[in-house]
């Protein structure tokens, strides 16, 4: 218990005398990463999109075209079950 009360306590004296350090950091810390993901080529309408990554568990990409050019293309097909491939097509 007493690691516990000298974590609150170092947390208490920097929240203190770091306060304003905090409040500029973390909204530049938002535009740093919007920019970087413009450079990229990626829209980011603000950081709490980037909190609610913190969010996220399981994160599927499309690599098929589907979202940067906006063409559906199959590309295999795994059936989960005993269904063929071309019963699942139909």
């Amino acid at each position: 218990m007493e690691k516990l009360d000298n974590l609150k306590l170092v947390l208490a004296i920097l929240l203190v005398t770091c306060a304003d350090d905090i409040a500029i950091a973390i909204p530049m810390d938002f535009s740093a990463a919007i920019g970087s993901a413009a450079k990229h080529g990626i829209i980011v309408k603000g950081g709490e999109f980037f909190e609610g990554l913190t969010k996220v568990k399981t994160l599927l990409v499309d690599k098929t075209g589907t979202l940067t050019k906006g063409q559906l293309k199959v590309t295999g097909i795994i059936s989960a079950s005993s269904y063929s491939e071309e019963e699942i097509l139909k």
